[in-house]
């Protein structure tokens, strides 16, 4: 039987965001664990299940509010599921954070990461000003 059209190479995208980024507990995310946080965060009920049969290519077309959820909580644009340009994007910007956190200024990475909007806007400017910032 074949497949609706739905979202191209879903399931490889889906099971690439469950290795690479960690949920809010700081691990991989089980399917059980993300079907909760997409009902608690986003209002979207969708069941452990389904979210397998999404990640296994069994299913491709979910609704546009289980996209944005997914997206919301994985910390991608919307796009990253339908363009393949920020796809890659996404998936070198994760890498070279991952290369950053690995290094010694993987410290400050994780303190930046907490700071709220306001506080960043404000480091921003303060980096603006340091010597040799290009912000001379």
């Amino acid at each position: 039987m074949a497949q609706s059209a739905g979202i191209p190479r879903l399931s490889e995208k889906l099971t690439w965001l469950f290795a690479n980024v960690r949920g809010p507990r700081g691990s991989q995310p089980s399917a059980a664990e993300l079907s909760n946080d997409l009902l608690d965060s986003y209002g979207v009920k969708v069941s452990a299940q389904y979210l397998n049969h999404l990640r296994r290519g069994y299913r491709n077309a979910p609704g546009g509010d289980v996209v944005h959820a997914l997206a919301g909580y994985f910390g991608v644009p919307v796009e990253y599921f339908f363009d393949d340009e920020v796809e890659r994007a996404v998936r070198q910007d994760l890498a070279a954070l991952r290369d950053v956190a690995r290094s010694d200024r993987g410290d400050i990475v994780a303190q930046v990461a907490r700071l709220s909007p306001s506080a960043l806007e404000a480091l921003s400017h303060l980096l603006d000003d340091l010597p040799g910032s290009g912000g001379e």
